[in-house]
Order: structure tokens, then sequence, then C-alpha cells
């Protein structure tokens, strides 16, 4: 279900990421979205459009510093500390909220640096990620489950279209592409593929990533996992290890968002 999901939502995406790269190849200037816009519509919807952009990138790093202590909560249990106030049934803590506050710190002082060396630690973290990743398909696709296996489909349509609709957020990150196409060392033609090639891989490697943890981990255990993807490839492996080096590589993917 969450393959066939997948498919759909990703040929949506492909369809869009085709008009990016026709725009991104015809006007490779900084600000993407803007240029679009104010081109074709004029000043007053570009405004609306690039307001919107800017506080939609507001909001993806507000999560980020949120899901980067829970992430770290996984290899420290007793990570939390300082209790501050509930809110809509979570705990806020002092600790919690002191590593995202560092965290938008340290990205800032990267952007701050320059593109270049910006450019130097995506380039790492991506390594690390497919590194990790590769290793995980790996060990996923060599295990013998043992337990229940997951179902093909749970609630049918229904479970379908409850992964479809994140399958645009989860694929978004292929507009920073067009934004920065004038800084982009590249022929503008080569842009535009470029920017179907990513969406293309990137809707193979959730794929990939959605079938490895439904090979290592079974229907019971995949139920009380909190954080399912560390504790597959910590059963693919038989190793806590293995599962604390996937979650290392999930902070490179909040910091790199």
């Amino acid at each position: 279900g969450t393959v066939i999901a997948f498919v759909i939502g990703g040929i949506a995406v492909i369809f869009v990421s085709l008009t990016y790269a026709e725009l991104a190849s015809a006007m490779p200037k900084a600000g993407g979205e803007h240029i679009y816009t104010y081109r074709a519509l004029g000043y007053a919807p570009s405004f609306i459009a690039s307001w919107a952009i800017v506080m939609a990138y507001v909001t993806v790093c507000v999560f980020e510093s949120a899901a980067l202590p829970t992430a770290l909560e996984y290899v420290f249990p007793e990570l939390k500390a300082g209790y501050l106030w509930t809110i809509q049934g979570s705990d806020v803590y002092v600790s919690m909220v002191a590593i995202g506050i560092l965290g938008a710190l340290v990205i800032t002082a990267i952007n701050y640096i320059g593109i270049r060396f910006s450019a130097i630690v995506q380039t790492i973290v991506t390594v690390l990620l497919l590194t990790v990743g590769v290793s995980f398909f790996t060990g996923a696709f060599m295990f013998e489950l043992q337990s229940e296996p997951v179902p093909l489909f749970t609630q049918g349509a229904v479970g379908i279209l409850g992964v479809l609709v994140m399958v645009p957020a989860l694929m978004v990150g292929f507009d920073v592409i067009p934004q920065s196409a004038e800084e982009i060392n590249l022929d503008p033609k080569l842009i535009g593929k470029l920017l179907v090639i990513s969406v293309t891989l990137a809707i193979l490697w959730y794929i990939l990533i959605s079938l490895s943890v439904s090979l290592s981990l079974g229907g019971d255990q995949l139920q009380v996992s909190s954080v399912a993807t560390a504790d597959a490839n910590a059963n693919a492996w038989q190793s806590r290890a293995m599962g604390n080096l996937m979650i290392v590589a999930g902070i490179g993917g909040i910091l790199t968002s």
C-alpha cells in the first residue's frame, strides 16, 4: 500500500518537477518561484507567493528543531531534563529546547560562512545518508523475518490515501534547485534534467526504505516501535549500534533539511 502511494504521488510530483525544470532552464535566476510568478503574473501575486514560501520554510525550520532532539532521544533515552510545561499532551523540556536552538545556531553558522562551505557540508552528510541507507537495504533484503510479516495493505484505499497525502511534503525539497539556479555552475538545461532526476531518485529511495522496514520488522514490532527505521536497521543486523547509526543518518537528514 505504501509503495502504491509513493508511485501515484511520485508521478504527480514528477509532472510538477517537469514544470519547474522548464522554468529553471529558461530563467536560471536566484529566487525560483518569486521570479516565475513576477514574470507571469506581476507584482502582487509574486508578493503573495514569495511570502507563502518564506512561511513554509520557517515552519520547516521549526519542525526540524523539534525533530532533532527527538531523534537524539533514541540514542540517549535520559535526554529529557528540566520540565517546563505541557502543550497538546506533549511535555516540553529545557534540554530538548536547548538542543533545537543549538542545531539552529549551527545551521545559521554554516550558511553565514557561505554557499560553498554549505555545499561541502551537504555533500558529506549526503554520502553518510547513502552509505547507511545502502547498508540498511542490504541487511533488510538478507534478513529472515521470524515474526508475523507486515500486511500488504492496511485499511485498503484509506491506508493508501493516508500515505499519499504526505508524499508531496516529502518531495518538496527539489524546489531549492530552481531557487539557487543562478549559483549552480552548470548549463541551465542540465539543471532542469537534474531536478527531474532528483525527484525520481527520491521516490525510489522512499520506496526502498519502506520495503526494508517491512522486511525487517514484524507487524507486532512495528506497532510498538517509536522510530521504526532505526529499529528495523537494528533488527536486520541484530545490533543496537546499527540502530544508533541510522539515527545519526537521520540527524544528518534533519540538518540538511
